[in-house]
């Protein structure tokens, strides 16, 4: 079958399901990044008000009532470490921890192969975005168990500069159609794991789940994310979640 037909079958498939049901959804949780810009420190593992940054990420997935199943993708070494947070934090929906890759493409790719047989959903979520609240996700998962895919994102605040090769600006894109893509993104299982198939097959690193997606010619939908679902990259971020968990608790 190809992609095309792919896409096709499964709107058919979206259009006439049960309206009562809901398909089951797997969130993968892409967890085996080198935190090279955190200063030696593991990103997973740093604390926000003394829980792992990983642990907050998982509990919101956890209390997130469409969501079914977790699988985290890590590294071999930290599966363990990985297993042993879960069980301390209660999360009871995380069905298997698996060996993750060489980029969050491939981890992600990997995670959605080892979804359980019930998965028509899967969205992944980002191990370093540990402020994403379950009503957010929650809102995303339902409106790809419409469309097929959908994503979460934030209105650009900055004025973006698209820069020459020779480092000047070439042109400015009109800010009020730029959007920052956050996690989780969600798509139909079949059409996620064809697009993985294919960018694996090719050679190509995506940055980001839609981007494979939309290699394919699906259409994502856009659904409203949280200024405060950032992901921890640096040290500064760590610093900023950790004042927005503060003042959450205020």
């Amino acid at each position: 079958m190809n992609f095309p037909e792919l896409i096709h079958k499964v709107v058919d498939k979206i259009k006439h399901r049960d309206a009562a049901a809901r398909p089951f959804c797997t969130a993968v949780v892409p967890a085996a990044g080198s935190s090279t810009r955190m200063a030696g420190e593991n990103k997973q593992f740093s604390t926000l008000m003394g829980i792992p940054v990983l642990a907050h990420t998982l509990r919101n997935l956890e209390n997130c009532p469409v969501v079914d199943e977790i699988i985290v993708a890590t590294k071999s070494e930290e599966i363990p470490a990985v297993a042993k947070l879960a069980d301390e934090y209660g999360i009871t929906k995380l069905s298997k921890v698996v060996m993750g890759g060489a980029s969050r493409g491939e981890s992600a790719y990997l995670g959605a192969l080892a979804c359980s047989d019930r998965t028509r959903l899967i969205a992944v979520h980002d191990g370093a975005r540990p402020l994403g609240s379950s009503e957010m996700i929650a809102r995303v998962i339902e409106l790809a168990a419409k469309t097929g895919a959908a994503v979460v994102t934030v209105p650009v605040k900055d004025t973006i500069k698209m820069m020459s090769p020779e480092g000047y600006i070439d042109h400015t894109p009109q800010r009020d159609m730029l959007r920052a893509a956050q996690t989780p993104q969600v798509f139909d299982a079949d059409i996620l794991r064809a697009a993985y198939a294919k960018a694996m097959e090719y050679g190509i690193d995506y940055t980001d789940d839609c981007a494979a997606v939309e290699a394919l010619g699906k259409h994502i939908y856009i659904c409203d994310g949280e200024n405060t679902n950032l992901k921890i990259t640096t040290p500064d971020d760590l610093i900023l979640a950790q004042a927005i968990l503060e003042a959450r608790t205020c």
